[in-house]
């Protein structure tokens, strides 16, 4: 089947199965869903050059431990039909495990597990909190780099102290 079927075909059965009526925002995925990226939304326009969806107004990205909120999130597609890149903006909120980071943008290099977040960006795990202008985070590696102006508040005190003798 040519790309340009199977992408005719999908916007066909997007539209037919009702994706437009997205599920609300912090639904469990289904069986099926588990090991699936599960995109909702108010709205989805889907072009076939390039090859991008576009979804629109309370969107929700989910995929195992990670889930995406945004005002708007485009999706690109390579040749082979594979997620490569997702731009998030306005309110984006990430969640993965026990991290929450927050920005105005973000984008997501599926390739290089590499995220990139924009205007006022936010990261918080437990009580710390680092910000600064611009904050990349790599999935595989748990590196992170925040630059400039880089600000890190450590709140947990107890591992700063040491010990009193009595």
């Amino acid at each position: 089947m040519s790309t340009r079927r199977r992408w005719d075909t999908l916007a066909r059965a997007l539209l037919a199965g009702g994706l437009m009526a997205a599920a609300e925002a912090f639904s469990v995925p289904t069986s099926a869903e588990a090991d699936s990226i599960v995109v909702t939304s108010t709205r989805l326009v889907f072009e076939q050059q390039p090859y991008q969806a576009v979804f629109e107004d309370n969107v929700v990205l989910t995929e195992r431990t990670t889930r995406i909120l945004a005002k708007r999130l485009k999706v690109f597609f390579g040749e082979d039909n594979k997620m490569e890149r997702l731009e998030a903006e306005g309110d984006v909120v990430i969640y993965r495990n026990d991290l929450m980071a927050t920005g105005a943008k973000a984008s997501y290099d599926l390739q290089e597990g590499k995220l990139q977040l924009t205007g006022n960006p936010r990261v918080e795990r437990d009580k710390d909190t680092l910000t600064g202008q611009t904050v990349t985070l790599w999935r595989n590696s748990g590196r992170i780099l925040c630059e400039p102006n880089a600000r890190l508040i450590i709140a947990s005190e107890e591992d700063l102290y040491w010990p009193t003798r009595k």
